[in-house]
C-alpha cells in the first residue's frame, strides 16, 4: 500500500496538507487527483504485476473514494473490478 500511495480526493488543504495534486505526509504520498493516482497505479502494475496491485488497491482509498468503494459501488461491479485481468 505504501508503494502505491493513497487516493483521497477530498483531502483538506491546511497547515499539514499543502495544496497540490500529490501531497507527501511523512513517508506517504497522498493523491488528490484521480489521473495522477491512476498513472501511479499503472506504473505499479508495470513493476509488480496486476494481481498484487488489484488485491491491495481498495486499501489505498480514503475519504470520498473509500465511501464510493464501500457504499456506492454495487457488489457486481466490485467483483468485475477485482476479477479484471486486462493490462
Amino acid at each position: 500500500m505504501e508503494e502505491f500511495g493513497l487516493f483521497e480526493p477530498d483531502l483538506a488543504v491546511d497547515n499539514r496538507n499543502p495544496a497540490g495534486d500529490i501531497v507527501t505526509v511523512g513517508k506517504d504520498s497522498i493523491y488528490r487527483n484521480v489521473d495522477a493516482f491512476c498513472e501511479r497505479i499503472r506504473d505499479a502494475i508495470s513493476n509488480k504485476g496486476s494481481e498484487p496491485v488489484r488485491d491491495d488497491l481498495h486499501l489505498c482509498l480514503r475519504g470520498a473514494a473509500s465511501r464510493w468503494w464501500a457504499c456506492e459501488l454495487s457488489e457486481i461491479n466490485k467483483k468485475a473490478i477485482l476479477n479484471d485481468n486486462s493490462p
